[in-house]
């Protein structure tokens, strides 16, 4: 094509922009690094304004990875659970088994009071105004997520500043979390 066409250029639009989900996996392991969940081997899923289920998400492997861990069978215990903070409603939202409303700019916040409650970050640092639905949401959750080690997932949206995704890897790390690494691109470069 490019013989026949030497002024012809490639040129892609993503409506979504996934810079910071890389600037947060290269802050978190270095750049080079892209980091992909295993939404169907996560008995406890964490999304910091991530609507995988929905427009976040390029493919449909969130969905049918997600989906097979909501199947009830004779164990309904085993089902997993779905904990969604979000400023505006969502598909993904819509599924959850708990949801926290907070503003976008606020999810950094709870990302770093939900690390600070794990012990992952200095037990003095309180960025939110306490109340009792924020505390009430982060004890619970943070409960569920360490007793389900090796079977807990944090994942955070495109929206989401690096450090919020720098924070979720760092939980997960705590958490020997479902997750996959690969090489990947480097925050900046033209994919």
């Amino acid at each position: 094509l490019l013989k026949k066409y030497p002024g012809a250029k490639w040129v892609e639009y993503d409506p979504i922009n996934y810079d910071n989900v890389a600037a947060g996996a290269a802050l978190a392991f270095g750049p080079g690094v892209a980091a992909h969940p295993n939404f169907d081997q996560a008995k406890v899923i964490l999304s910091l304004d991530y609507d995988f289920l929905g427009a976040d998400s390029p493919t449909t492997l969130p969905t049918r990875q997600f989906a097979a861990g909501r199947k009830i069978g004779e164990h309904p215990e085993d089902m997993n659970r779905l904990y969604m903070v979000e400023g505006q409603f969502s598909l993904t939202g819509g599924m959850a088994d708990h949801r926290l409303r907070a503003r976008v700019s606020e999810v950094k916040g709870v990302a770093m009071e939900i690390a600070s409650e794990m012990g992952l970050l200095g037990p003095e640092l309180k960025i939110l105004k306490p109340t009792d639905q924020k505390t009430k949401f982060i004890a619970a959750l943070v409960k569920d997520l360490k007793a389900n080690a090796g079977k807990a997932l944090v994942v955070a949206g495109p929206r989401q500043p690096a450090i919020v995704h720098a924070l979720a890897h760092l939980i997960n790390s705590s958490l020997n979390a479902p997750v996959t690494f690969t090489a990947g691109p480097a925050a900046g470069d033209q994919v």
